[in-house]
Order: C-alpha cells, then sequence, then structure tokens
C-alpha cells in the first residue's frame, strides 16, 4: 500500500517542480516508477503506470525522451502478458 501511494506522489510532482529537480533525482523518480510498473502487486504497478503516464503526458523533457517510452512500454507490455497468465 505504501509503494502504491509513493507513486501517487511522485505523480503528483508539478511540471515546474520536476524540471528543477538535479538529473539524478529525475532519474532516481523515474527508475522507481519503471520498477514497481513490473511489480507482481497490481495495486503497486497500477499506481507506478498512471505514474509514469503523468510524466510522459506533462513533463516536457520525457515526452521525446525515446528510452524512457521505451522502458515504459515494456513495463505495460510485462504487465499485459502477466495478467493473461
Amino acid at each position: 500500500m505504501v509503494r502504491a501511494v509513493a507513486c501517487d506522489c511522485l505523480a503528483a510532482i508539478p511540471a515546474s517542480v520536476y524540471e528543477r529537480l538535479p538529473h539524478q533525482r529525475k532519474m532516481h523518480c523515474v527508475s522507481l516508477m519503471i520498477g514497481y510498473a513490473v511489480e507482481n502487486d497490481h495495486n503497486v504497478a497500477g499506481a507506478a503506470l498512471r505514474a509514469l503516464g503523468s510524466y510522459i503526458q506533462f513533463l516536457p523533457s520525457l515526452k521525446t525522451d525515446y528510452t524512457f517510452i521505451v522502458d515504459v512500454s515494456k513495463a505495460i507490455f510485462s504487465l499485459i502478458s502477466h495478467s493473461n497468465r
């Protein structure tokens, strides 16, 4: 439950604040969300994917980061393939 709430909190960071974070902090947020997106707990994975969707939609620096987009796509496909089992 705490991990899902953490995802929700990270998703709520305004774009203006996120863009001013040091690069290392930005990557930590992204890495955390991508890691949580492939969790076995569907509540955590769902919250992480919602956060990643918010990041793609509202953060200009990530809209054109193709590595980020590919990583998010892989996480989505992984979750879909696990839910079909």
